[in-house]
């Protein structure tokens, strides 16, 4: 008799308990970009991810712990089971946002940034309230922001996906909605007259329309939610 003969077998039952931490492993396995440190363990990943100015203040303010982007290849996304994505909980991600210095060059700036330089030339950032006063400086897109200007860091906690519609009022507030009183919501972080709403998921999807375009909401894409705690410098 082979050696393989004399294994017992499984009922139905127990290979479906084996599946899911089976799953896990091949899943964690296959993680793309994953690192490996001297001692095998997996290192921490670090890559960026992009906010605009409203959204970078209700970072700064401590409103904004989650937020919501959508899947690529839509067509090929069939469940939230499986589905590759760019973090994973326990990855870095620093942000880029609109900025902008008045160096004579971009090396002049990382200097002054890395305490090598005498002088200090920024970076300046967008979302701060005293842009206007510096308003000679050449407003840099956030896409072109290297890792050493960027001034937050987020620690992804956990990473949920999921129909955009399917989102609760308690992931709304989470994406920095807030309650304006009278049983009303809006996100503080626009300043600019947008009537608030009667429920924080309807005064999300506003917000997801304002920042993906009109209607962009009728499609409800999946979407990937991270939940994030700030990294303090």
């Amino acid at each position: 008799m082979n050696w393989w003969e004399e294994l017992p077998l499984l009922s139905e039952e127990e290979i479906m308990d084996v599946r899911p931490a089976a799953s896990q492993k091949a899943a964690r396995s296959a993680r793309k970009g994953a690192f490996q440190s001297s001692e095998g363990a997996e290192a921490v990943r670090e890559r960026p991810i992009l906010f605009s100015a409203p959204m970078v203040r209700a970072i700064l303010d401590g409103s904004k712990t989650m937020t919501r982007r959508i899947i690529r290849h839509q067509d090929r996304v069939l469940s939230p089971m499986g589905v590759k994505l760019p973090f994973i909980s326990g990855d870095i991600a620093w942000v880029r946002e609109a900025w902008g210095h008045d160096a004579p060059d971009l090396d002049a700036c990382r200097r002054g940034v890395e305490n090598l330089g005498a002088v200090n030339y920024g970076p300046y950032y967008f979302a701060d309230a005293d842009w206007a006063t510096n308003h000679t400086i050449r407003k840099r897109p956030s896409i072109h922001m290297p890792r050493w200007a960027s001034r937050i860091t987020l620690k992804v906690t956990d990473v949920l996906v999921q129909r955009l519609q399917d989102i609760s009022d308690e992931d709304a507030i989470a994406e920095g909605i807030q309650s304006t009183g009278g049983g009303r919501y809006w996100i503080a972080a626009f300043d600019d007259g947008y009537s608030p709403r009667p429920s924080p998921v309807m005064a999300f999807m506003d917000l997801w329309e304002r920042i993906n375009g009109e209607a962009s909401r009728i499609a409800n894409p999946w979407v990937y939610a991270l939940t994030f705690e700030r990294v303090k410098p």
